[in-house]
Order: C-alpha cells, then structure tokens, then sequence
C-alpha cells in the first residue's frame, strides 16, 4: 500500500480550522489507494490534536475516530464524501544546544531545554520515535558538529531525520544530510508550517511517501513498524521560494521583537 505523510505538521491557534483541513488535502492530493496522514510535532501551548480528541476543537464537514491507545493512538479524520485523514500526535521540542528535535507518536508532554541526548532518551522514554528537523541555519557551525558527532554515535534505527519545505527550492541537499543518508538514516519531509497568518495554506506542500504493509485497524503500531524497518523514503511536492523563506523570517523575528 502507498503511504503518504506529512512528517512535520503545526496547527497553531490562530489558524483557520477549515483552510487547513481544506488546504492540507488539496495539497497532499490523495487517492483512493493510499493512506494519507500527518505526523504532528505540537510546541507546549498548542495541544490541536487532543482538542479533537477531546471535542474542544472541530472540523466543520469531518468526523472524529480514535483508534488504539497510549503512544499509538490514532485520530482518523473522516469525510462525508469518503475521503480520510489519519493524525498521529507528537511534540516539538528544543534542545539546550538550540537544536529541533520531533517526538513522532507520543501524547505525553515532554520537557525542552535538555542536552540532545538527554531529549532523544526522553522521546523514547515516552514511546515516541525522535527525528532531528532541519530549519535555516540550525545544522550549521557548532549545532552541526554536535548533529554530527550524534550520528557517528547511534544506530541508524534509532533516529530518523526530518527535512522542511522552508529549505528553499533551489538550496542544495544539505551535506550533513547527505552524508547521513548514506550511513543508512533515513529522511522524510514535511511543510512544518510557522505560526504566521495564512501559514495553515501551505500544510501538505512538501511530504513522504512509501510502500509498505498498513493496518487501517491498527494505524499506530502500522506506522512505528515501518519507520523501524528498511524503507525507501520518497520527498515530493514543492518546497518553498527563496523571497518566501526570507519573508516570513523577518516576519517570525519581527512579531519576537528581534
């Protein structure tokens, strides 16, 4: 079966609800012989998915399921004209060394600011699967190195990487990332879309695909089986233009006020 993921999804509270739902499918452009879903990476104030769960938050048009429990509990979004989105919960965290580090499959509240070690023994002291996530900037100079000096040191099984849409369209591979790869760590990409006004537009526009055995029944322990196994990741979609990128970083420093 076909999977496609986006492997880095926000929904911040500012976001319109339904341009997301709308956009997200739009982009990912799902058919009926795949499994189409999303892999949330939520920062400590924004808690999208367990609002669903919940009912604290909606989706004017789609239906909630919960599927499993614990770390691989499953959220299946469903729509009246048959099609489906499957939400895995997850958090985004920042290392003391300044470095984003994804907790795929965990819906427990974890803690930033450790060393990265100490952040990756954390995720999967939680249940979760850590992927380290590159953004502008930050797998340069002593960041790098200290990405580097982690990759030497752990099996590639234990670690996944994330690649972003916010790498400009027209930025080479990144050599860190490149050399990652072949040491046998797999990639996969997602939009990873910035708390800015109409950012919710742009979830979906860069993502994952692959084959493997998927369990519509057990979604959870489907997905963490096949990140755990070899697989042949596939990036497509489009990243973004460079005067995007270099926009809506002035726009993100601007509203910290640097």
């Amino acid at each position: 079966m076909r999977i496609v993921l986006d492997a880095h999804m926000h929904v911040y509270p500012g976001y319109d609800r339904t341009r997301w739902i709308t956009s997200l499918m739009r982009n990912m452009k799902p058919d009926s012989g795949c499994v189409t879903g999303v892999l949330f990476a939520e920062r400590k104030d924004c808690h999208f998915v367990a609002g669903l769960r919940e009912g604290r938050e909606s989706l004017p048009g789609w239906t909630v399921r919960q599927i499993g429990s614990g770390s691989a509990r499953t959220l299946r979004l469903e729509a009246s004209d048959g099609r489906s989105l499957f939400c895995w919960q997850g958090r985004q965290l920042v290392t003391e060394e300044g470095i984003e580090v994804l907790a795929w499959l965990t819906d427990v509240d974890l803690v930033s600011g450790q060393s990265l070690g100490e952040t990756l023994e954390q995720v999967r002291q939680a249940g979760g699967i850590p992927a380290l996530a590159w953004a502008p900037g930050k797998w340069w100079g002593r960041r790098g190195e200290c990405i580097r000096h982690l990759l030497e040191s752990v099996d590639p099984r234990s670690l996944m990487l994330c690649d972003s849409r916010l790498r400009p369209f027209g930025w080479p591979e990144p050599a860190l990332m490149r050399w990652a790869m072949a040491r046998g760590f797999n990639v996969l990409a997602g939009s990873d879309p910035l708390p800015l006004a109409g950012q919710e537009l742009e979830s979906g526009v860069y993502r994952t695909s692959f084959d493997g055995v998927f369990d519509t029944d057990q979604p959870g322990e489907s997905l963490r089986t096949l990140f755990m196994s070899p697989q042949a990741f596939s990036r497509g979609g489009r990243r973004s233009a460079w005067f995007q990128v270099i926009s809506w970083v002035i726009r993100m420093r601007w509203a910290k006020g640097t």
